[in-house]
């Protein structure tokens, strides 16, 4: 683009080179005004084309695009992103021996997670970090922690899918929290989890 001079009083000149090039205008200390590309040179000074009158009004809205196509479905929580839920439940001893709760994951695991069920006041293993109200999950991790229970004796959880209690129980999509009694009579339990894709 060639460099362009401009004076003063010429503002339909400036609107028509700095508007339709998207140049910068830029005044001279003998007052000249230049069309530059891009910036202005040394001990050369912006213009704000609005104090020229040769701006105009702000036009009106325009209308609101359509919706973008939805994202993709995510087959498989992303490694290294984490869950978390509460459950609960209740039961009445000796008619049942345990009272149990069930955890879906909204998305599932690429594997199974380390189950680890926690006591109220019980250390934490390792993997698990937090308290009842914040649970954390190191990945690789399902942190189950039981923050009440109310005539209970033990707590654990079992696999969905073949109802193993153990660490070797696949624990992809969720598990099945339960309380034994202690004794008989009303019971019940509750708390909140976390599991973090490994």
């Amino acid at each position: 683009m060639k460099t362009g001079v401009i004076l003063l009083g010429a503002a339909a000149t400036v609107l028509a080179i700095a508007s339709a090039q998207a140049a910068v205008v830029c005044k001279k200390k003998s007052g000249a005004m230049m069309v530059r590309d891009t910036v202005c040179k040394t001990k050369e000074l912006p213009v704000d084309l609005t104090d020229l009158g040769v701006v105009g009004e702000k036009g009106d809205k325009g209308d609101q695009g359509g919706a973008g196509p939805g994202g993709p479905l995510l087959t498989t929580l992303p490694p290294g992103k984490t869950l978390t839920g509460v459950f609960g439940g209740g039961a009445e001893s000796p008619t049942t021996t345990a009272a149990e709760s069930a955890i879906s994951f909204p998305f599932p695991l690429a594997s199974s997670p380390t189950k680890h069920v926690i006591a109220p006041g019980a250390p934490l293993p390792v993997g698990c970090t937090g308290t009842v109200p914040l649970p954390v999950a190191n990945p690789g991790h399902l942190c189950i922690f039981v923050g009440y229970g109310l005539n209970t004796d033990t707590y654990d959880a079992y696999s969905p899918y073949d109802g193993v209690s153990s660490t070797a129980g696949d624990f992809r999509r969720g598990a099945v929290v339960y309380a034994n009694p202690a004794a008989s009579g009303f019971y019940e339990f509750s708390g909140t989890w976390a599991v973090t894709a490994p």
